[in-house]
Protein backbone atom coordinates (compact mmCIF):
# COMPACT_ATOMS: atom_id res chain seq x y z
CA UNK A 1 0.00 0.00 0.00
CA UNK A 2 1.41 3.58 -1.55
CA UNK A 3 0.68 6.40 0.91
CA UNK A 4 -1.78 8.23 -1.77
CA UNK A 5 -4.24 5.53 -1.27
CA UNK A 6 -4.03 7.03 2.21
CA UNK A 7 -4.56 10.42 2.26
CA UNK A 8 -7.39 12.01 4.16
CA UNK A 9 -9.36 15.29 2.81
CA UNK A 10 -10.15 15.98 6.60
CA UNK A 11 -7.04 18.37 7.44
CA UNK A 12 -6.45 20.97 5.21
CA UNK A 13 -2.85 23.44 4.92
CA UNK A 14 -3.26 27.19 5.80
CA UNK A 15 -1.00 29.76 4.07
CA UNK A 16 1.20 32.34 5.57
CA UNK A 17 -1.23 34.67 4.96
CA UNK A 18 -4.37 33.30 6.68
CA UNK A 19 -5.41 34.23 10.02
CA UNK A 20 -4.26 32.71 13.39
CA UNK A 21 -8.31 32.30 14.28
CA UNK A 22 -8.54 30.27 10.78
CA UNK A 23 -5.57 28.03 11.84
CA UNK A 24 -7.26 27.68 15.27
CA UNK A 25 -10.95 26.71 13.03
CA UNK A 26 -8.80 24.19 11.22
CA UNK A 27 -6.93 22.70 14.29
CA UNK A 28 -9.94 22.16 16.40
CA UNK A 29 -11.87 21.19 13.71
CA UNK A 30 -9.27 18.24 12.96
CA UNK A 31 -7.95 17.73 16.39
CA UNK A 32 -4.84 18.22 15.10
CA UNK A 33 -1.86 19.33 17.19
CA UNK A 34 -0.42 21.03 14.39
CA UNK A 35 -0.87 22.02 10.54
CA UNK A 36 0.87 22.32 7.69
CA UNK A 37 2.20 25.77 6.16
CA UNK A 38 2.58 25.98 2.64
CA UNK A 39 3.22 29.26 0.14
CA UNK A 40 0.80 30.77 -2.81
CA UNK A 41 2.91 27.36 -5.53
CA UNK A 42 1.35 25.16 -2.58
CA UNK A 43 4.50 23.96 -1.58
CA UNK A 44 5.68 23.23 2.16
CA UNK A 45 7.23 25.19 4.11
CA UNK A 46 7.12 24.53 7.55
CA UNK A 47 4.40 23.22 10.60
CA UNK A 48 2.58 25.59 12.80
CA UNK A 49 2.17 24.30 16.32
CA UNK A 50 -1.76 24.31 17.96
CA UNK A 51 0.37 25.65 20.54
CA UNK A 52 1.72 28.51 19.08
CA UNK A 53 -1.43 29.47 17.62
CA UNK A 54 -3.18 29.27 21.31
CA UNK A 55 -0.48 31.71 22.88
CA UNK A 56 -1.28 34.28 19.88
CA UNK A 57 -3.49 37.05 21.40
CA UNK A 58 -4.53 38.41 17.93
CA UNK A 59 -6.55 36.11 15.76
CA UNK A 60 -6.19 38.52 13.35
CA UNK A 61 -2.61 38.26 12.98
CA UNK A 62 -1.28 36.44 10.30
CA UNK A 63 0.43 32.57 10.93
CA UNK A 64 3.22 33.80 9.20
CA UNK A 65 3.76 36.22 11.50
CA UNK A 66 4.44 33.14 14.10
CA UNK A 67 7.40 30.89 14.34
CA UNK A 68 6.93 27.37 13.06
CA UNK A 69 8.72 24.33 12.79
CA UNK A 70 10.76 22.94 9.65
CA UNK A 71 8.70 20.93 7.45
CA UNK A 72 8.75 17.32 6.91
CA UNK A 73 7.03 15.19 4.46
CA UNK A 74 6.70 12.36 2.93
CA UNK A 75 6.41 11.55 -1.19
CA UNK A 76 3.42 10.36 -2.06
CA UNK A 77 4.50 7.11 -3.99
CA UNK A 78 6.07 6.49 -0.60
CA UNK A 79 5.26 3.12 0.95
CA UNK A 80 3.34 2.52 4.06
CA UNK A 81 5.86 1.55 6.38
CA UNK A 82 7.78 4.69 5.64
CA UNK A 83 4.93 6.34 6.65
CA UNK A 84 4.88 4.40 9.53
CA UNK A 85 8.52 5.23 10.74
CA UNK A 86 7.85 9.36 9.95
CA UNK A 87 5.05 9.05 12.41
CA UNK A 88 6.86 7.40 14.99
CA UNK A 89 10.03 9.35 14.20
CA UNK A 90 8.20 13.00 14.82
CA UNK A 91 5.13 11.67 17.15
CA UNK A 92 3.07 12.78 15.05
CA UNK A 93 -0.85 12.61 14.08
CA UNK A 94 -0.49 14.67 11.19
CA UNK A 95 2.38 13.76 8.11
CA UNK A 96 2.05 16.02 4.53
CA UNK A 97 2.33 14.60 1.12
CA UNK A 98 3.85 15.90 -1.50
CA UNK A 99 4.64 14.98 -5.34
CA UNK A 100 7.19 14.63 -6.89
CA UNK A 101 7.70 18.20 -7.61
CA UNK A 102 7.49 19.06 -3.71
CA UNK A 103 3.74 20.72 -3.89
CA UNK A 104 1.69 19.45 -0.99
CA UNK A 105 -1.20 17.35 -2.46
CA UNK A 106 -3.08 16.20 1.04
CA UNK A 107 -2.01 14.88 4.72
CA UNK A 108 -2.52 11.32 6.42
CA UNK A 109 -3.49 11.51 10.40
CA UNK A 110 -2.57 9.17 12.68
CA UNK A 111 -5.77 7.07 12.13
CA UNK A 112 -4.79 6.77 8.01
CA UNK A 113 -1.81 5.23 9.40
CA UNK A 114 -3.39 2.59 12.15
CA UNK A 115 -6.47 0.91 10.22
CA UNK A 116 -4.16 -0.62 7.34
CA UNK A 117 -1.63 -1.73 9.77
CA UNK A 118 -4.66 -2.89 11.98
CA UNK A 119 -5.49 -5.51 8.81
CA UNK A 120 -2.10 -5.82 8.09
CA UNK A 121 -2.05 -7.37 11.15
CA UNK A 122 -5.04 -9.41 10.95
CA UNK A 123 -6.39 -7.50 14.09
CA UNK A 124 -9.84 -7.80 13.53
CA UNK A 125 -9.38 -12.01 13.35
CA UNK A 126 -9.97 -13.67 16.73
CA UNK A 127 -6.81 -15.40 17.64
CA UNK A 128 -4.13 -14.98 20.50
CA UNK A 129 -0.13 -13.36 20.39
CA UNK A 130 2.47 -15.59 20.67
CA UNK A 131 5.82 -13.28 21.46
CA UNK A 132 9.26 -15.64 20.50
CA UNK A 133 12.95 -14.45 21.58
CA UNK A 134 15.24 -15.34 18.60
CA UNK A 135 18.72 -14.62 18.30
CA UNK A 136 19.48 -11.87 16.33
CA UNK A 137 22.38 -13.03 14.26
CA UNK A 138 20.63 -16.53 13.01
CA UNK A 139 17.12 -17.48 13.05
CA UNK A 140 14.81 -18.63 10.77
CA UNK A 141 11.32 -17.46 10.29
CA UNK A 142 10.30 -20.22 8.22
CA UNK A 143 11.58 -22.90 10.46
CA UNK A 144 8.82 -20.78 13.34
CA UNK A 145 6.22 -20.57 11.49
CA UNK A 146 6.31 -24.65 10.55
CA UNK A 147 6.64 -25.46 13.89
CA UNK A 148 3.58 -23.38 14.85
CA UNK A 149 1.26 -24.58 11.98
CA UNK A 150 2.60 -28.33 12.90
CA UNK A 151 0.11 -27.85 16.10
CA UNK A 152 -2.34 -27.12 13.93
CA UNK A 153 -2.81 -23.55 14.60
CA UNK A 154 -2.28 -21.18 11.47
CA UNK A 155 -0.04 -17.89 11.34
CA UNK A 156 -2.18 -14.92 10.62
CA UNK A 157 0.56 -12.46 10.47
CA UNK A 158 3.96 -12.05 11.93
CA UNK A 159 6.05 -8.60 12.94
CA UNK A 160 9.07 -8.38 14.76
CA UNK A 161 10.24 -5.89 17.38
CA UNK A 162 13.31 -3.69 17.97
CA UNK A 163 16.49 -5.78 17.91
CA UNK A 164 18.25 -5.51 21.33
CA UNK A 165 21.91 -5.14 20.68
CA UNK A 166 23.13 -5.75 23.91
CA UNK A 167 21.62 -9.58 23.87
CA UNK A 168 21.99 -10.03 20.01
CA UNK A 169 18.45 -11.09 19.79
CA UNK A 170 14.93 -10.34 18.20
CA UNK A 171 11.26 -10.65 19.23
CA UNK A 172 9.27 -12.10 16.59
CA UNK A 173 5.67 -11.42 17.37
CA UNK A 174 2.92 -13.87 16.03
CA UNK A 175 -0.74 -13.41 15.42
CA UNK A 176 -2.32 -17.06 15.25
CA UNK A 177 -5.35 -18.22 14.72
CA UNK A 178 -6.03 -20.47 17.93
CA UNK A 179 -7.06 -18.73 21.54
CA UNK A 180 -5.31 -21.39 23.68
CA UNK A 181 -1.72 -21.19 22.96
CA UNK A 182 -0.38 -23.53 25.43
CA UNK A 183 0.37 -26.36 23.34
CA UNK A 184 1.98 -23.59 20.94
CA UNK A 185 4.21 -22.73 23.72
CA UNK A 186 4.84 -26.14 24.69
CA UNK A 187 6.14 -27.33 21.33
CA UNK A 188 8.34 -24.42 20.76
CA UNK A 189 9.80 -24.51 23.70
CA UNK A 190 9.92 -28.47 23.40
CA UNK A 191 12.17 -27.70 20.38
CA UNK A 192 14.36 -24.62 21.68
CA UNK A 193 12.72 -21.45 21.18
CA UNK A 194 12.00 -19.22 23.91
CA UNK A 195 8.51 -17.58 24.54
CA UNK A 196 8.66 -14.89 26.83
CA UNK A 197 4.61 -13.90 26.29
CA UNK A 198 1.53 -15.35 24.89
CA UNK A 199 -2.05 -14.22 25.09
CA UNK A 200 -5.18 -16.86 25.56
CA UNK A 201 -6.55 -19.23 27.70
CA UNK A 202 -4.50 -21.77 28.67
CA UNK A 203 -5.62 -25.46 29.60
CA UNK A 204 -4.61 -27.84 32.61
CA UNK A 205 -1.08 -29.14 32.60
CA UNK A 206 -1.88 -32.88 32.87
CA UNK A 207 -3.82 -32.48 29.84
CA UNK A 208 -1.24 -29.96 28.12
CA UNK A 209 1.30 -32.49 29.12
CA UNK A 210 -0.39 -35.79 27.42
CA UNK A 211 -1.16 -33.64 24.22
CA UNK A 212 2.36 -32.36 23.81
CA UNK A 213 3.68 -36.24 24.05
CA UNK A 214 1.15 -37.20 21.45
CA UNK A 215 2.34 -34.54 19.16
CA UNK A 216 5.94 -35.60 19.53
CA UNK A 217 5.37 -38.80 19.17
CA UNK A 218 3.18 -38.06 15.81
CA UNK A 219 5.88 -35.74 14.66
CA UNK A 220 8.74 -37.92 15.80
CA UNK A 221 10.71 -35.20 17.40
Amino acid sequence: MIVRELISESALPVSRNDTVGDALSLAVYGELTHLPVVDEDRRLVGMIRLSSLLKEPDVSRSVGDLPFDAPFSIFEEAHLYDAIQLVVEHEADLVSVVDADGKYVGSIGLSDVLIPVSRLLATPLPGSIVDVELSGRDYSLRDLVLAIEQTGAKVLSIGTAEADRISDTVTVIVKVSVEDTSRIRAVLEHVGYHVTRSTGRSIRDVELQHRVAELMHYLDV
